[in-house]
């Protein structure tokens, strides 16, 4: 049986966190601080440990399906973790164990993505700032801009590490499209740029380009990136878990009817837990 139940002092469970304890500290600590984030612990829970504990039980599941399996903080191991999910008999052990193996997994998910996040954010800022000085704005030609399944490009070398390119183009397409306006309100104006005499505005990825290696396709398009004012940006990577669950739902409800179109299959669910909101 493949989802038999594993105590945490059977043997073949106490051998796969010694070899994983790094990452079960560094996951429970994580899943230890969502907890708090979300304004529901006064004392520490329980709920990271169990969490950390089953994904140790769905990393054995996972070598059992795959013996080349590894458990790392990276979305293919994500994947295949995910995969679990479509066997048959999951369904009745996520039910059996109280939808702790399923929590286990969204909070993986969100761990993954906070790992490759730095490093995303630090590029956008960057990039912004080249649209704040830039003295012409790009000629943007529809023609030019992605409108269906696009293959990821490979990563390449950036300021900040190994990174995926970042079209201009769409991200201009985006504040075009949006009338620089910020699409949280209207209201929300900033100033005129020096140069282009444009109202100030920034792109935000609504699903993160910290995510793309969860999907095959490109994530780099403007029906993907959200216009925002400063604030709303840095809000919807930093408020409290409430305040960002409004933004992103707020801006996935215009999108989610078009994501198909580029070969993107995405819910709510899926996307809030990139941003580490898991209820």
């Amino acid at each position: 049986m493949l989802f038999e139940k594993i105590d945490s002092k059977h043997p073949l469970y106490i051998q796969t966190y010694e070899q994983n304890k790094a990452i079960y500290d560094d996951f429970e600590k994580f899943a230890d601080s969502l907890t708090e984030q979300a304004g529901r612990a006064t004392k520490k829970s329980g709920k990271a440990s169990s969490y950390a504990r089953y994904l140790m039980r769905l990393t054995i599941f996972s070598q059992r399906q795959n013996p080349n399996f590894i458990l790392a903080p990276t979305f293919e191991a994500l994947k295949q973790i995910e995969q679990l999910r479509e066997l048959p008999q999951f369904k009745d052990y996520n039910k059996q164990e109280k939808s702790f193996p399923s929590g286990a997994i969204r909070c993986f998910r969100a761990f993954v993505t906070e790992k490759a996040m730095a490093v995303e954010d630090l590029i956008d800022t960057e990039l912004n700032v080249t649209y704040l000085t830039s003295k012409e704005l790009p000629n943007i030609k529809e023609e030019q801009l992605i409108k269906a399944p696009t293959k990821r490009h490979e990563k390449e070398p950036s300021n900040y590490g190994q990174a995926y390119r970042r079209s201009q183009n769409e991200s201009f397409a985006a504040k075009e499209r949006s009338n620089y306006t910020c699409e949280m309100s209207d209201a929300h104006f900033t100033f005129l740029t020096e140069h282009h005499k444009k109202p100030y505005v920034e792109a935000h990825h609504l699903i993160p380009m910290a995510a793309q290696d969860y999907f095959e396709y490109t994530i780099d398009f403007a029906h993907n990136i959200a216009v925002l004012c400063p604030t709303c940006h840095r809000k919807i990577h930093y408020a409290q878990a409430h305040e960002k669950k409004d933004m992103i739902q707020h801006l996935f409800a215009s999108r989610k009817a078009g994501y198909p179109q580029y070969g993107i299959e995405i819910t709510e669910e899926l996307l809030l837990s990139f941003y580490k909101i898991l209820d």
